[in-house]
C-alpha cells in the first residue's frame, strides 16, 4: 500500500503504521496495516515523478500555487495563475483546459480544508492548555506559576483572570 504526500512539513517517517495512530499500545496486534509514504513534492527527487507525467504535473501545479500565494495574491487567484502557467508551459495542458473551473474549485476546496484542519487543531490545543490551566489553579497553584509552566500568553492570562473573578 502507498500513500502520497505533498505537504510542506518535512516527512518524519516514510512508513505509516495503523497502530501508530493509537495512543495506547496494543499488545498482540493480530493485523497491522503499513503504507509506504511517497513524497511527491516537486523538489523531492522521487523517482515516481519521472514515471508519471500526471503526477509530475500535479506536483508542479501545487508548487506553483505555493509560490504564487504570497503578498496580496489571494489563494483563489494564485490557483488560477498557476493553472494558466501550466497551460502556457504545456504541463497537463489538455486536461487543465478541459477541466479548468473544476480543477480550480477542487484545489480551492482542498486548500480551505487544510486551513480548517489546522485551525481546528490550534483551537483544540488552545482549549486543552486553557483547561489544564484551570485545573492547576483549582488545585491551588498560583496564577504566575501556571502561566510560567504552560507558557501562557498575556491574552490567556487575562482570560483566566476573568474566569477566576
Amino acid at each position: 500500500m502507498c500513500c502520497i504526500y505533498n505537504g510542506r512539513e518535512k516527512l518524519k517517517h516514510d512508513i505509516l503504521r495503523l497502530s501508530d495512530a493509537f495512543e495506547m499500545p496494543f499488545e498482540g496486534i493480530s493485523l497491522e496495516i503499513v503504507a509506504n509514504v511517497i513524497n511527491v513534492n516537486h523538489d523531492s527527487g522521487e523517482e515516481v515523478l519521472n514515471k508519471s507525467e500526471s503526477l509530475r504535473g500535479y506536483s508542479y501545479l501545487t508548487e506553483l500555487i505555493r509560490i504564487k500565494t504570497t503578498g496580496d495574491v489571494t489563494r483563489d487567484r494564485a490557483i488560477k495563475l498557476a493553472i494558466d502557467q501550466c497551460i502556457a508551459e504545456d504541463v497537463l495542458k489538455s486536461f487543465l483546459q478541459e477541466n479548468y473551473e473544476e480543477v480550480a474549485n477542487m484545489l480551492g476546496y482542498e486548500y480551505k480544508m487544510e486551513d480548517e484542519f489546522a485551525a481546528k487543531y490550534e483551537d483544540g490545543l488552545e482549549k486543552g492548555i486553557f483547561e489544564s490551566a484551570r485545573k492547576m489553579l483549582r488545585s491551588g497553584m498560583l496564577l504566575q506559576d501556571v502561566a510560567k509552566i504552560l507558557e501562557l500568553s498575556d491574552e490567556h492570562i487575562r482570560e483566566l483572570k476573568g474566569v477566576l473573578a
